[in-house]
């Protein structure tokens, strides 16, 4: 057994027995002698990311994506971890040796392209899903992705559609065709085909929901009903910290304070978080399902709300502490090194788990994105979504229910005083992102940057893994308001029930294309 071995196993027997000051100076021992030392650099970056220290577990990875010998599984994985902390360079630089390293194998290939995608390298991106579904003509991913690249147009639109039409009648499977049904929607929609667009996404959508088992509205129906009656406080419920809405970090130091964008999906929180990063205070921690995870802690796996609602009753004020000091670690993590005032949670889903938040951090500041329901719909309905609670988005009548749905705990919630809690239009701040950022003054107070002049402070955000992270990175316009118009005979003409929602297809509508 080497020198470093040795410290390495002295170290992981301190972790085990919860003697972490131990174990880091003991992995970091381990790493002098050996700096790629496989199993001494993955312990002390776990610890670090425990620790809230995402940088420095990125930093203690750095040795083995580029050690002589490296195995594109591990570089993949270690990739993932990195990206996870904000270091997309390192992320980057790890999935480049992956793809070399697997002579160029499909699924490394797609993983590279990915990244640079949701890191803004459109062109690159591309070029790497081009290389993915050339070697592997049924990887739906790379097609689906290949398209939202870019905006479509002309000649090049027309050879993308035949790429896809190729693809689509080659395809294995209903969900390798789904794929690329909504890939083709989005082509033909760019080109302004709103006809031929439809066709394509109501193929995609029926083929996705095929697939899926019965969407559970009841366990939303039954949160409204759990949560929204009465005062808006829960009754029993811990009061709120004397001082502040959080612990304070280990050294000493306020950790960056939480401030959540909330929503329906496509209504525009990725475009208001980073708006917020102009103010020069903040940084996004991207979309992490942290409340989620304490939500379930809470009630156990498989949990309704009527559970959580108790847990939270009787939730014991160390217990709070406990839970807030956990999700604030995870937080921190997700922005690395930086220490802005602000960490921007933009799961749109956190409006499920406004309880939970309320009862962790009483004070935090909540951003509300409000968009024409319509133009949501229609937004979701162009979507192939990975996550299971966005199934509803399949189908229009399963839409329509939700939507609603939504619309009640919208009102209800806003009608509560709140003085932390703001409404934002989506049409208002494409329209005018300065009165935006004057509104949220309101609840985060004065920016470093009032006239919106932060990026050269904190950096433009590196990576967006969104739904809309080609939509997010272009200057704020107002393109998509009424949108809808467009799609509203179709729309209707498949379920009539959107009429409820405010959908006609009156004669000054403008055309189908």
């Amino acid at each position: 057994m080497s020198d470093a071995d040795a410290l390495f196993e002295r170290g992981a027997q301190a972790r085990r027995e919860g003697r972490n000051d131990l174990a880091r100076a003991l992995f970091l021992d381990a790493l002098a002698r050996e700096p790629t030392h496989r199993n001494a650099a993955l312990a002390l970056a776990f610890l670090f990311r425990e620790e809230g220290e995402g940088g420095k577990a990125a930093e203690a990875l750095r040795p083995l994506v580029r050690a002589p010998v490296s195995q594109p599984r591990e570089l993949a994985a270690i990739a993932e971890f990195v990206a996870e902390t904000g270091e997309t360079d390192l992320a980057l630089e790890a999935l480049g040796r992956a793809r070399t390293e697997s002579g160029e194998a499909p699924a490394f290939l797609f993983a590279h392209g990915r990244l640079l995608f949701q890191t803004g390298r459109f062109d690159e991106a591309r070029e790497a899903f081009v290389r993915t579904f050339a070697r592997d003509p049924h990887h739906a991913g790379a097609y689906y992705q290949w398209v939202q690249t870019r905006r479509w147009t002309g000649r090049e639109g027309d050879e993308a559609l035949e790429v896809l039409a190729r693809a689509a009648a080659a395809a294995p499977s209903p969900e390798t065709l789904s794929a690329i049904s909504f890939a083709r929607a989005k082509v033909a929609d760019d080109l302004g085909r709103t006809d031929e667009a439809f066709a394509r996404l109501h193929e995609a959508n029926a083929l996705r929901k095929s697939a899926l088992p019965p969407f559970d509205h009841a366990f939303y129906e039954e949160w409204l009903e759990t949560f929204l009656p009465g005062s808006g406080r829960l009754e029993g419920a811990p009061p709120a910290p004397a001082v502040t809405d959080a612990p304070r970090s280990g050294d000493g130091e306020p950790p960056p304070a939480p401030l959540f964008v909330v929503g329906l999906p496509r209504s525009g929180t990725t475009l208001l978080a980073r708006l917020l990063l102009r103010r020069g205070d903040a940084a996004l921690a991207g979309e992490p399902d942290l409340l989620g995870r304490l939500a379930e802690h809470l009630t156990g796996p498989g949990g309704r709300s009527r559970d959580l609602r108790r847990a939270l009753e009787a939730l014991p004020s160390t217990e709070r502490d406990r839970l807030a000091e956990a999700y604030l670690r995870g937080l921190r993590t997700r922005i690395g090194g930086r220490r802005p005032r602000w960490a921007i949670d933009k799961n749109p889903l956190n409006l499920w788990f406004l309880p939970l938040l309320r009862t962790l951090f009483p004070r935090a500041p909540v951003l509300w994105c409000r968009r024409d329901r319509r133009d949501v719909l229609l937004s979701l309905y162009f979507q192939n979504f990975a996550h299971p609670a966005l199934d509803f988005s399949y189908d229009l009548a399963d839409l329509d229910r939700h939507l609603l749905l939504v619309a009640r705990a919208e009102e209800a919630i806003l009608a509560e005083v709140d003085p932390h809690l703001l409404p934002l239009d989506y049409e208002t701040f494409v329209r005018d992102p300065q009165a935006a950022l004057r509104a949220a003054g309101r609840i985060l107070g004065p920016a470093p940057h009032p006239n919106g002049e932060g990026e050269a402070v904190l950096g433009e955000e590196s990576r967006i893994a969104t739904a809309s992270t080609w939509q997010a990175r272009q200057p704020p316009h107002t393109g998509s308001v009424g949108r809808w118009r467009r799609y509203a005979r179709f729309l209707l003409a498949a379920h009539p029930a959107l009429r409820g929602h405010g959908f006609t297809a009156d004669l000054d509508d403008p055309p189908a294309a």
